[in-house]
């Protein structure tokens, strides 16, 4: 009987804490113009591309755009009152997440750099292409 009591205990308490974590998935809901007006006042000159749930439970990922198009990643606190400007290192993997982040959001599409004007050299139809941008001044 004891075993038993033991077992609805732990079956309950697995069902609350699965309940908890659907709820806490579910509450994700955040307000990107809320969050542009807290990054605004620590970084002014920036607007917000995107946020969402980082690595770290309890923080926001915001990725940012600066006004010279450069691409930024930022931590907010789920209760938005701490803004960290920083890299997250999983120890585990020895993996700099942050900077896979950044890569992955700086990544830009070569499909959509005008050509017309290009200089080619070697063969224009090759499979592979090298893009050299260079500015003249």
């Amino acid at each position: 009987m004891k075993r038993n009591n033991t077992v609805l205990t732990l079956a309950a308490l697995l069902l609350l804490i699965c309940a908890q974590l659907a709820h806490a998935s579910n509450n994700f809901r955040v307000d990107i113009r809320e969050v542009e007006g807290i990054v605004h006042r620590v970084v002014p000159d920036v607007t917000v591309d995107s946020v969402s749930m980082s690595p770290v439970p309890g923080l926001y990922e915001v990725v940012i755009n600066s006004t010279d198009s450069s691409k930024g990643v930022l931590y907010l606190s789920v209760d938005k009152r701490h803004l960290i400007a920083g890299s997250i290192i999983d120890t585990k993997e020895g993996m700099n997440l942050t900077e896979a982040r950044f890569m992955d959001v700086s990544r830009i599409d070569l499909s959509s750099i005008p050509l017309e004007d290009a200089l080619v050299l070697g063969n224009s139809g090759a499979k592979n292409r090298v893009i050299v941008l260079d500015d003249p001044d």
